[in-house]
């Protein structure tokens, strides 16, 4: 049995899916979606927030049910090549992943994952291991530079009806 909830947007809005823009980047983020653990179905289940666009000098919500980030980190949108800089919770920057440069604040993937970096050293191999890995980036990637529950927890719940 499957369910679903959510707002159609604009069917022919392209940002639809992309909830930090600038200018022409564009960049998807699942950083916001709660994760909740089914009692009687036995399953993990995202739940989206209503969607929101984020512009540079926009606050993000920092914490959730079952996310907490802290008001500076930056999020590196791989599959997008974009980064987002977070400061004093709001978007301080998006700019191409190329232009990016270290600054040894904490770092997330799109998907709210914390990424497992902690200097510009460590930042250099994890950058030359994604690009070995590619566009298709497997598990062994994310088990060597990943972590969910840095920032992330799932939380128990009656099953949705």
């Amino acid at each position: 049995m499957t369910s679903a909830c959510g707002v159609v947007i604009d069917v022919n809005d392209t940002n639809a899916d992309h909830p930090f823009v600038n200018g022409s980047l564009k960049a998807r983020g699942d950083v916001f979606e709660d994760f909740f653990y089914g009692m009687q179905s036995l399953n993990i289940t995202k739940a989206k927030p209503a969607f929101h666009q984020y512009h540079i000098g926009d606050t993000i919500p920092t914490k959730g049910e079952t996310y907490a980030y802290p008001d500076n980190f930056d999020i590196l949108i791989l599959r997008d090549k974009v980064a987002v800089e977070i400061r004093d919770a709001k978007v301080a920057n998006i700019l191409s992943l190329d232009g990016y440069a270290y600054t040894e604040q904490p770092l997330v993937n799109g998907r709210g994952f914390a990424i497992n970096v902690h200097s510009p050293q460590e930042f250099a191999a994890f950058k030359a291991d994604y690009a070995k890995a590619g566009e298709n980036s497997d598990a062994e990637l994310f088990d060597k530079w990943m972590t969910f529950e840095t920032y992330r927890k799932i939380k128990f719940h009656n099953d949705f009806e």
